[in-house]
């Protein structure tokens, strides 16, 4: 009986050796405010972070806009949002909210909490608005890579994960995925999609984060994580907004500009890469999946 094929890890179809530890790492948030902003540019520049997912809806989209026009090194995906959690800094609808009411509400800004947007929203809406900001962020040249989802809009609920997945196809973009039945179902279609996802936590107190980044790493398994990071700069706005959070912003700032962290990881032999890798690997694996279902079905027609 002949060996069985092995198929090849991800790592190994990004070109790296079987046994690699590749590290994305992903800021999130990105144009949620003018204190965030500010952090883009050094944080992409000290070499770590290759990806960001940036919030269309946001005021401070604007400026974000701006700065990656200025700078190449930033990457951005779509950070599918809808829901608008800060007390006194609110957002709403890109697509308008008289075209999506469930989204909204009375004030006309999303609700603001998973929850409630969950328990209101009309998934033909969802769409509407998810469309709505990945197409902005395309009028605005932003040639993302990938979308994610602000607050689980799509991780918690499997009709808003299939109309995020719905577009992401028709747009050429992958995903974060975290339920691991996804992430099978879309590898077997041919997506390149990260093997794990390590969120960072407001519940781990400041004393103790340094030590919870650096165990995670300590542990990557060979293969593709994601780790979510959120940073800005101090400053008073970043404070008014964040209030109880805001230092967790500042810490990871502070973490993932220093050299200690990249000798960290030089060390352990980690290799950062982006999304847009991964994006330029799925569109490659994706039609050539579609390619073989097309020859599949004439191969079919000719019996």
């Amino acid at each position: 009986m002949a060996d069985e094929v092995v198929p090849p890890t991800l790592q190994e179809l990004l070109g790296y050796p079987p046994d690699a530890r590749l590290l994305l790492i992903n800021f999130d948030d990105a144009g949620m405010c003018h204190a965030v902003n500010q952090a883009l540019t050094p944080v992409f520049s000290a070499g770590l972070v290759q990806s960001c997912t940036v919030m269309v809806p946001s005021p401070w989209f604007p400026e974000f806009v701006a700065l990656k026009r200025e700078n190449p090194r930033i990457h951005c995906g779509v950070h599918l949002t809808v829901t608008s959690e800060w007390k006194n800094y609110r957002w709403g609808p890109v697509a308008g909210a008289d075209r999506v009411p469930s989204l909204v509400d009375d004030d006309g800004y999303f609700h603001a909490s998973e929850f409630e947007f969950l328990r209101r929203a009309d998934r033909r809406e969802v769409e509407i608005e998810f469309r709505a900001q990945i197409e902005r962020a395309l009028r605005y040249d932003l040639a993302p890579t990938h979308v994610d989802s602000h607050m689980g809009a799509y991780h918690l609920d499997e009709d808003n994960f299939q109309v995020a997945r719905s577009l992401a196809e028709e747009y050429g973009l992958t995903m974060r995925i975290v339920y691991p039945p996804r992430k099978e179902a879309l590898r077997r279609l041919g997506w390149a999609v990260v093997d794990r996802v390590v969120f960072d936590s407001y519940e781990i107190p400041l004393g103790q984060r340094e030590e919870f980044y650096r165990e995670n790493l300590r542990r990557l398994e060979p293969g593709v994580t994601e780790l979510l990071i959120h940073c800005a700069v101090d400053s008073a706005e970043l404070r008014a907004i964040c209030r109880s959070t805001w230092s967790h912003r500042v810490f990871d700032f502070d973490f993932f500009t220093s050299p200690a962290t990249k000798r960290f990881l030089a060390d352990e032999g980690i290799v950062c890469i982006g999304y847009h890798q991964l994006q330029q690997l799925h569109r490659q694996r994706v039609e050539k999946s579609q390619e073989t279902t097309a020859d599949s079905i004439r191969e079919g027609g000719r019996t």
